[in-house]
């Protein structure tokens, strides 16, 4: 996935600067040379402002998805971006102070405000589809599967017994049920955000098992403990 990614980028990072390289020998031949002065000045003029306009926003758009909540950051950031661009009339006046005429200095600002919300879109998009092709290639935990075998007889006080919890605050050693390391004892159960469980000391001897998992997608997981976040994150 990082090789893809990598070639994407790499990508279009050759294909921008042919873009550049194009423009140059196209421009070059219709402006003249104040006409082209005055384009260069307005689009870096216009870059500068989009940077301005849409910085502040890029973190909160990955923290937003790094959290990965449920929180939907899409709104917050276009209509915080709508309220920066009220700053438009002092890039105007900005944009008259660097040299551009009145006609040059509203075409900048017009474009700095479409290249930023251009950007935006993307980094959106962006970190939203990486959030996606992320889940959808991780694999978690489903259910876990432990077997006993060639322990010695077991007698209630030896201990090494699986304990599972109403709670992650729950002392170790006061579990709602205690599963026994009996030979032959097949256990398994759900792994997810409420399956408490922990491994309560052996006291006399070692306890041997194995222990096997089920997997499936953190995309799989998500969708179905992601309604019930807001309780999840009460009962810690």
């Amino acid at each position: 996935m990082l090789i893809g990614q990598a070639s994407i980028n790499l990508t279009a990072n050759i294909l921008s600067a042919l873009l550049g390289l194009l423009s140059v020998f196209i421009f070059t031949r219709l402006f003249s040379p104040h006409d082209y002065g005055v384009y260069l000045l307005g689009i870096g003029f216009a870059s500068v402002i989009s940077v301005f306009l849409v910085g502040w926003f890029r973190n909160l758009i990955l923290s937003g998805h790094a959290r990965n909540d449920g929180t939907d950051v899409r709104s917050l950031v276009i209509s915080g971006y709508l309220i920066c661009c009220l700053t438009a009339p002092i890039a105007y006046v900005l944009g008259r102070l660097v040299g551009l005429d009145t006609t040059a200095a509203l075409a900048a600002v017009v474009l700095s405000v479409a290249i930023g919300l251009f950007e935006l879109t993307q980094d959106l998009v962006r970190s939203r589809l990486m959030a996606l092709s992320v889940m959808k290639a991780t694999l978690v935990r489903a259910v876990a599967v432990l077997v006993y075998l060639a322990n010695e007889p077991w007698i209630p006080g030896d201990g090494g017994e699986t304990g599972l919890y109403r709670s992650a605050l729950d002392p170790v050693d006061q579990p709602i049920t205690a599963i026994a390391p009996i030979n032959n004892r097949v256990f398994a159960f759900e792994c997810s955000p409420l399956s408490f469980h922990a491994f309560i000391s052996n006291r006399r001897t070692t306890r041997n098992s194995i222990v096997m998992w089920v997997h499936r997608t953190a995309e799989d997981l998500a969708e179905q403990w992601r309604p019930l976040l807001p309780e999840l994150h009460g009962a810690r």
